[in-house]
């Protein structure tokens, strides 16, 4: 929703787009992994709001409250706000008068009771306006009295009292009863000195010049909806009809992108040669005007083209040509505002991994990349010459790098580094070479005669490495506490592997059931098989487990590893289970291995650092690279894993914190033999491996969880089925890669819990189906395939 860029137009008018601007990284780490932003608002440079959305506050899920961020130094820092008694509810809309003033539209899926909330300090306070079924959507303010809420031509108000009393439109056009703003989170209307404009499903443009006392609309040449808008003045903009067709009732993803101009406010309209895009098939995700006269941005990317993420291009020309000008992010941005040439903001559409934690991105001249180096000192005293840094970047002076002390034992620095460098680095407690630490082979790089740290400058944006302990290759201090599990005496547990009972070391020559091969377990740390047990007793971290199982040197092509013995099962039904700590950017691979006629296959769960976590297969000759299933996976958090074998039936289940994710028919399950761990990088965390005998306490498998969502097949090609345990109704959403929604049904009981996908029209790529039961949302990521 756009400022009046053109009441300053001679002030507008002394800026000039740089060349050379593009996004820059802001607010890394502040938000999590399935956030993504609904809407940005701008009030000036320093002063900027916006909404947040997740998983949870889009599904409804009770308990869990809406979010709104905002910044008083230009994207620097987000604070995130909230509003009192609005769990369950979304921002669907914001409209801003000022540094202070703000009003919040909230969205409750299927209920009436939408909400318009009013703050004018900042969000300390929040004011209940209105609660109807019309205050859920878009929302503008033109001053503090008058004001406008609309959904569509079918249910749109209009106040002149600053929100007290709410009136129904003088004229509004006929024809369009049913039809609706096209409103997901992130769509925009548009704002041009006070004339309003929002794209309808139909393809139709709404107009209002009196804050929504009279409506004009006015026909497009788009059949399908229009999912943005972008107006440089009243009369000239664009018009995107983005990846929309329709199947049945429903609105679907799978056309091309279509742009289209007009200079006449939206009543004639003229469609852009779509050779003219950046891509012949171009999946644009959003537009916007910069404020200088016929320029805008779009964020787009070439689907189909294996490679290419999401990039930003310019027009000079109102939209007939584009030139490429950001390749960053990588991730689709779902919303671009401008309130000027040099005051641009951008929010992604879903956020991954790729973009560090970072939501927010701004427009302008970055500085040189940097690189956020961190170290827990634990409880090493530190030297009084402080903590520092030797590196490539300063020719290895140990004393030329000093380190801030953050909070307790942390100490913090960041390092300018070239775009796409590596950093060779290691920490020095002191000001002398003698004083550096010794970094273990396991979370290395040789240089020369020594072992160095590397962090590798990614190509958006500032980076974290993640932080470390000093001289070890243990994570970040952030392992949560857990109790271990206490094994029973009934027989059921075949194995029961706490770790408690040892001593920190190497595993191998403390109990019979592991083996290895290629390693000396010497009992010593970083040896040449770094696969060990590490303990907590030296006030690093609070964990309550005395060890875990750490994998964090696993070397290949020598092929040494670490085997668990699970004991050459050839008949029954267990649960293998174990509790999995993946720090952030770590990774590795867990094997377990069965005896098929004499021929070794295999199943793994592949953790690649700040990526997705695989299911894989090995049949004896052919490996299924996830093949199964695969999703993302939170970091630096212990999960529960288990694996269900029923070696008469024949099948295997995969459980992830106590959630059935897959479970097929696979007669390879024949003979159950080892369990293989191996590290990548700084590894992972195993603790509580536990092999129980199902059959001896009659149990139906790990935790007794039930099957509460499977998508099958994935990948999908022409349609999936979805089931679920239906002892209650769920929302069932399909929303593509850009954050949009794509289908929504129920699953009532009544039908078991199965519904079938017809995915014919939808593009190949990556979408996400979202189940909202009555207190909480599930997630499984579906592949589509041609």
């Amino acid at each position: 929703m756009k400022k009046n860029f053109f009441l300053a137009a001679n002030m507008l008018l002394l800026f000039a787009w740089s060349s050379h601007a593009q996004w820059i990284q802001q607010a890394s780490g502040q938000f999590n992994t399935f956030d993504w932003v609904n809407m940005i608002r701008i009030s000036d440079a320093d002063h900027v709001w916006a909404g947040v959305s997740s998983l949870n506050t889009f599904g409804g899920v009770p308990g869990v409250a809406p979010r709104i961020a905002r910044t008083v130094n230009g994207g620097q820092k987000w604070d995130i706000l909230s509003i009192d008694n609005t769990d369950g509810y979304d921002v669907w809309g914001m409209s801003v008068l000022g540094p202070d003033t703000a009003y919040v539209s909230l969205n409750l899926r299927q209920s009436p009771n939408d909400r318009l909330y009013r703050t004018t300090d900042g969000g300390q306070t929040w004011d209940l306006v209105v609660e109807a079924i019309y205050a859920g959507y878009q929302v503008y303010f033109q001053d503090a009295l008058h004001g406008l809420l609309s959904r569509g031509p079918y249910n749109t108000r209009y106040t002149i009292d600053g929100g007290q009393t709410w009136l129904t439109p003088q004229s509004m056009p006929t024809g369009l009863i049913n039809q609706s703003i096209f409103n997901y989170p992130g769509s925009e209307t548009e704002i041009v000195d006070n004339r309003f404009f929002a794209g309808l499903e139909d393809g139709h443009l709404l107009r209002t010049d009196d804050v929504g006392q009279t409506w004009e609309a006015f026909a497009t040449p788009v059949n399908t909806p229009i999912s943005d808008l972008a107006f440089e003045n009243k009369q000239t903009g664009l018009a995107l009809a983005a990846f929309f067709n329709k199947n049945g009732s429903t609105w679907t993803t799978g056309s091309p992108s279509r742009l289209f101009h007009t200079n006449d406010g939206g009543q004639s309209w003229t469609e852009i040669p779509p050779a003219q895009l950046p891509f012949d098939s171009s999946g644009i995700n959003v537009i916007e005007a910069t404020g200088t006269p016929g320029e805008y941005v779009m964020n787009a990317k070439a689907y189909g083209v294996s490679g290419i993420g999401y990039q930003t291009f310019k027009s000079t020309d109102g939209g007939q040509s584009w030139q490429l000008v950001a390749t960053c992010p990588t991730e689709p941005l779902g919303v671009i505002e401008f309130a000027g040439p040099n005051i641009g903001f951008g929010g992604t559409s879903i956020l991954m991994d790729s973009n560090n934690g970072s939501l927010f991105f701004k427009w302008g001249q970055p500085g040189p990349p940097k690189i956020l180096l961190t170290v827990d000192m634990g409880d090493i005293p530190v030297s009084p010459q402080g903590l520092h840094v030797s590196c490539n970047y300063n020719q290895w002076n140990p004393a030329a790098t000093p380190m801030t002390n953050t909070s307790g034992s942390k100490w913090s620095v960041s390092i300018e580094t070239p775009a796409d460098s590596t950093l060779y680095y290691r920490f020095v407690n002191g000001i002398n070479d003698t004083d550096s630490e010794d970094v273990p082979v396991g979370c290395s790089t040789p240089l020369g005669a020594t072992f160095v740290r590397t962090a590798k400058q990614q190509a958006c944006g500032d980076l974290r490495a993640p932080e470390v302990l000093f001289g070890h290759c243990l994570p970040n201090g952030e392992l949560e506490p857990q109790a271990s599990t206490t094994c029973d005496t009934s027989g059921a547990y075949l194995i029961c592997e706490t770790f408690d009972q040892y001593s920190a070391g190497k595993i191998g020559p403390q109990s019979d059931i592991w083996n290895s091969s290629g390693c000396n377990y010497d009992g010593t740390e970083g040896d040449d098989c770094d696969v060990d047990l590490h303990g907590y007793s030296d006030g690093f971290t609070s964990y309550s487990g005395k060890y875990a199982l750490h994998p964090n040197g696993i070397k290949s092509p020598l092929g040494q590893y670490i085997d668990l013995n699970l004991g050459n099962l050839n008949s029954g039904k267990y649960a293998l289970n174990f509790r999995l700590y993946v720090p952030e950017n770590n990774g590795g691979s867990i094997v377990i291995f069965f005896d098929y006629e004499n021929t070794f296959s295999s199943i793994d769960l592949y953790v690649p650092p700040k990526g997705l976590l695989t299911y894989n297969k090995y049949d004896g000759e052919t490996y299924e690279y996830g093949a199964d299933t695969s999703f993302f996976i939170g970091y630096n958090t212990w999960h529960t894993v288990g694996f269900e074998f029923d070696l008469n039936a024949g099948s295997r289940s995969l459980w992830w914190d106590g959630n059935l994710v897959h479970t097929i028919a696979d007669p390879q399950v024949n003979r159950l033999v080892s369990m293989n761990f191996g590290g990548g990088g700084n590894g992972y965390f195993i603790d509580d491996i536990t092999l129980k005998d199902l059959l001896f306490v009659q149990t139906s498998g790990p935790n007794d969880p039930k099957p509460i969502f499977l998508v099958t097949p994935n990948p999908a090609k022409g349609s999936a089925i979805v089931q679920y345990a239906a002892t209650e109704s769920a929302d069932l959403y399909l929303v593509d890669p850009m954050g949009r929604l794509v289908f929504q049904t129920t699953l009532a009981p009544a039908l078991a819990g199965r519904q079938q996908l017809v995915l014919d029209e939808l593009p190949e790529g990556i979408y996400w189906l979202f189940l909202r039961k009555r207190n909480e949302v599930l997630c499984q990521k579906l592949s589509v395939s041609k």
